[in-house]
């Protein structure tokens, strides 16, 4: 594999040779874009409303703002109405209460407390119960949720192809390889057909990603388009509380960027980032460290969900138990199993194999920038 440091004109130029037409190279993103579709629609008609994992608290969640219109109180009362309101930043819900907000409430909080399935997981593999007579307004904002959540969905199948194609110009094909991957995972197709935010932190890391590569491959990005790019990752980690972690990708990208150019342009990025960003997560965050000295409260919120207490650290025994289990995660495990066995170990396989080829990259790479050798390991 060839690696590419950040080079504008290699960058146009690797997509428009007679060989390779600009519309076929545009095509590699529609191939997976259009796999992903089709069984997302499978999913959501073959998956009841509320099966996903905590999708009756995001859709608590979802209500509370529906209903109250204001910011939550980390406390008790906000926790038995709806975990999430703690447990997540507001994005995800507040845009599914916007989309939802032409229908009728009709209690739709007390319905969806009802649909838990008590026998589960002793007596029943199933987490909810279909309530017959569940109103239609309820139904219908269930759906809404659930395409919220695959709009993330798409976002994040399109970025991931933008992100690898900027990334990796001369690579044709390995940026519609990559995002099948991503489209064709049982595990991301489940989350971002289900109602929660999953989705919408993964659309929001990469486009992150992406808008960064993309501005950095430019050899005079004006600072306002640095500014926007803060302002969207400020909306991506609105999503999530685990989102921020994109800063260290950000950072290696930004590192080749300040390798050409003075120090001082490449601490102006990054003030220009910081500052996007606090414009749009400000006042989540802001809020957070003025109400409970921190912007991510950790304490407030064990004492208003006792779930999250934890009397101590995991024993390393323990720990060592359950790494088996990381070759499934990213593919069908989350809480509980999305593909049989067949399929995880084949994906266990191809993870084993994609090791192997890291050596061999490295090696091709040896006489490479030192540019070259972070991308691949950032890939």
């Amino acid at each position: 594999m060839s690696m590419q440091t950040f080079d504008a004109s290699r960058t146009d130029a690797a997509w428009t040779t007679p060989r390779f037409p600009r519309w076929l190279a545009a095509s590699g993103i529609w191939l997976p874009l259009a796999a992903y579709l089709v069984m997302a629609i499978l999913y959501l008609l073959a998956v009841p409303p509320l099966e996903g994992f905590d999708a009756v608290a995001h859709m608590n969640a979802i209500n509370f703002y529906r209903k109250e219109r204001r910011l939550p109180l980390f406390d008790r009362p906000t926790g038995d109405f709806s975990y999430e309101l703690i447990a997540q930043p507001p994005l995800y819900h507040a845009i599914a209460a916007l989309a939802t907000a032409w229908l009728p409430y009709d209690d739709a909080d007390q319905y969806v407390h009802e649909s838990v399935n008590r026998y589960f997981p002793e007596r029943s593999q199933r987490q909810s119960v279909v309530l017959p007579q569940m109103p239609a307004a309820v139904n219908r904002a269930m759906l809404v949720a659930r395409l919220v959540s695959l709009l993330g969905g798409i976002l994040t199948v399109s970025a991931t192809w933008l992100w690898v194609r900027t990334a990796l110009p001369d690579q044709r094909w390995l940026p519609t390889a990559v995002t099948a991957t991503v489209a064709l995972n049982p595990l991301f197709l489940f989350i971002s057909t289900s109602i929660t935010n999953d989705a919408w932190a993964a659309a929001g890391t990469v486009v992150v990603i992406w808008l960064i590569t993309a501005a950095a491959a430019r050899a005079n990005t004006p600072w306002f388009h640095w500014l926007l790019i803060g302002v969207v990752t400020g909306l991506a980690v609105l999503v999530k509380y685990s989102v921020p972690i994109v800063a260290a990708p950000a950072l290696l990208i930004l590192l080749q960027y300040g390798r050409h150019r003075p120090l001082g342009r490449f601490v102006q990025i990054a003030a220009l980032l910081f500052a996007g960003a606090v414009l749009t997560a400000g006042f989540w965050y802001g809020r957070s460290t003025l109400l409970y000295g921190s912007p991510i409260p950790l304490d407030a919120m064990s004492t208003a969900l006792i779930a999250l207490l934890r009397p101590a650290l995991m024993p390393l025994a323990e720990v060592w138990a359950i790494l088996p289990f990381l070759f499934y995660s990213y593919w069908g495990l989350f809480v509980a199993i999305f593909a049989p066995d067949p399929f995880l170990r084949t994906a266990q396989w191809m993870v084993l194999l994609a090791v192997a080829g890291v050596p061999i990259g490295l090696y091709r790479a040896w006489g490479a920038a030192v540019g070259k050798l972070i991308w691949l390991a950032l890939l």
